[in-house]
């Protein structure tokens, strides 16, 4: 039951620990230590602190254990031990620690969006999360990389969007929100208090290895102007049976009554190693005429958790995006903006 006159919820102070990106993270950190595990032996961190209950004093050299959260629960929930020691956190270098603090990344974004979208499935009317922003370039608990600049090398005035963060403003903090439970139920809910709003619900599969989209559902809505005003819909079976191959990648998006986009995101229904993804390469082309930049990403088959990087000043439209051929991506540049540190410091990563 929703509304204003029905038991409800604020929830305040809750998130994931994660990663910074490596940019952020590796001017600070000796090329020895480029490792979730700081290439070194674990430091005992069984005494308690005295400040707070949930800190622990680490008695060691580990350099990662004195200064970050870690995020080994994360990475093998969500991608799995694999075939190497300790799901390969230990591995150190350039290559295996851009691999880690991506998926811890990746498995951060997953993990707050099953939370957020479970909370508000329900009557929810406020979510503050825990926290905004990084005081250091560390591994904490921001969906904000550390944002100073002129002193630390590697960070972005105001701090780079991690994937989370774009997620937030693409989907999981929209006002008019929409999305799929397991059974392939679906919702749509209004929680903007004076505004009702008119429009439709795209829910698409894309299938991992030929790249064929398939529309499970075009739902057209009038809900009331909320909080919690809302309408379900059901995908079918045919959800149940694309979800059980491990084979598609979900799509859902709500669009206005003139077509305008105000909420799209991606779902899966499974871990992503349990995905049946097949190796791609992903192509970036770099736009630009001076004033806007793009960038003109490219992908013979799907491409899942698009996320760019780069160390210049600015921030990307988008992140943590399914790449299916071409896709642009704009980029913001912000004051001290150079166009040749964007292009030889741009990465690309993905599933």
């Amino acid at each position: 039951t929703f509304g204003l006159n029905t038991p409800n919820m604020f929830t305040s102070e809750f998130g994931a620990s994660v990663f910074s990106s490596f940019e952020s993270m590796t001017p600070t950190l000796h090329p020895d230590h480029w490792s979730a595990h700081g290439g070194d032996k674990e430091d005992n961190c069984s005494a308690p602190d005295v400040t707070l209950s949930f800190w622990k004093d680490c008695t060691g050299t580990n350099v990662m254990a004195e200064r970050n959260y870690p995020c080994d629960s994360l990475i093998l929930g969500y991608f799995g031990a694999g075939s190497t020691a300790h799901g390969g956190l230990d591995d150190v270098g350039e290559f295996s620690f851009q691999r880690q603090i991506y998926q811890c990344m990746i498995s951060q974004a997953l993990a707050m969006q099953s939370d957020i979208e479970s909370r508000r499935a329900t009557n929810a009317f406020g979510i503050v999360t825990w926290q905004l922003n990084e005081i250091w370039p560390t591994g904490g608990w921001g969906s904000l990389e550390y944002g100073t600049t002129g002193f630390t090398e590697g960070q972005v005035l105001g701090g780079r969007w991690k994937p989370l963060h774009h997620l937030m403003k693409q989907h999981l903090f929209t006002d008019v929100f929409s999305t799929c439970g397991e059974d392939g139920v679906c919702f749509v809910k209004n929680d903007n208090p004076i505004q009702d709003f008119d429009g439709s619900v795209e829910v698409k599969a894309t299938n991992l290895s030929s790249g064929a989209a398939e529309v499970l559902a075009w739902h057209n809505f009038s809900v009331l102007a909320g909080p919690g005003s809302v309408e379900y819909f059901s995908l079918g079976e045919r959800f149940s049976e694309l979800a059980a191959s491990n084979q598609s990648i979900f799509s859902c998006i709500v669009r206005s009554g003139d077509g305008e986009a105000v909420s799209a995101h991606e779902f899966i229904a499974a871990a992503p190693s349990y995905l049946r993804v097949e190796g791609t390469n992903v192509t970036a082309t770099v736009e630009s005429d001076g004033h806007t930049v793009r960038v003109r990403l490219s992908s013979a088959k799907p491409a899942l958790f698009v996320t760019l990087t780069t160390k210049a000043q600015g921030r990307f439209e988008e992140n943590m995006i399914l790449v299916n051929g071409e896709r642009i991506v704009r980029f913001e540049p912000f004051d001290g903006f150079d166009e040749a540190t964007f292009r030889s410091s741009l990465r690309v990563e993905h599933l």
